[in-house]
């Protein structure tokens, strides 16, 4: 979908549905109720829906309204290898999408450090405020301790995720 489009009876202008994809309205400088909000909210919807597709779900699964033969989203488990911890190098399993985007989102950052994209103060004022707990393991904050763990025996970035169609009931 074209950002500036909108759906047929909203409320709010084109350039308001522009300033919330661009990140000039939020949340919190919008009222609610207000039809600026209803902005950000349209905005945040559209978000979702193509982040749900480019994984691979279709429309009506990013919705949250799976049709009958398809599987929630919320059923699908993600599954990390060589992730650095507090313990040592782990393999993750993990049942939820917004968790799934923050071991990414690190495990990218891990890359970053390995890579001198991202220099190792930045890695760690990068997580220090994260909830860094996944399930039963916490995930290393130290930047050392996190080279360490990876160049002794982790493999390669693109052996790192795998995700599963739907985990067992």
């Amino acid at each position: 979908m074209n950002p500036s489009e909108r759906p047929k009876g909203a409320r709010y202008s084109a350039r308001q549905l522009d300033d919330a994809f661009a990140g000039r309205l939020k949340i919190s400088n919008t009222k609610k109720g207000s039809v600026a909000r209803s902005a950000v909210n349209r905005a945040t919807y559209v978000k979702r829906i193509a982040r749900a597709e480019a994984q691979g779900f279709t429309r009506s699964q990013a919705r949250g309204h799976a049709t009958k033969g398809q599987q929630k989203i919320s059923d699908t488990s993600f599954e990390f290898a060589a992730v650095p911890t507090t313990v040592g190098i782990v393999d993750l399993t993990v049942n939820s999408p917004k968790v799934a985007r923050r071991v990414g989102q690190y495990l990218r950052d891990v890359q970053g450090l390995l890579e001198g994209r991202i220099t190792p103060s930045s890695f760690q004022n990068r997580w220090k405020r994260r909830i860094r707990a996944v399930g039963d393991y916490e995930l290393e904050l130290d930047p050392e301790r996190v080279l360490a763990q990876v160049f002794s025996n982790g493999p390669g970035p693109s052996e790192r995720y795998r995700r599963i169609e739907a985990r067992a009931a």
